[in-house]
């Protein structure tokens, strides 16, 4: 975030609340975000996730 100069303000993290679920995370804080308002039509997602070793993933959606 702080290399993309995105406010920590605009992002959504749970690991705080669940733990570490695995490749579930990235659902589990996707669903939250949209079920709480975080996510209108026409907006940009970027979804990052970070695993065990030198495992990660990143992609950029437009929501629907």
């Amino acid at each position: 975030m702080r290399k993309l100069r995105i406010d920590p303000s605009r992002t959504h993290t749970n690991v705080e609340q669940v733990g570490n679920t695995g490749a579930a995370s990235v659902g589990i804080v996707l669903d939250e975000a949209a079920r709480g308002g975080m996510l209108a039509p026409g907006s940009t997602v970027l979804l990052c996730a970070a695993g065990a070793g030198f495992t990660f993933g990143a992609s950029v959606w437009s929501w629907a």
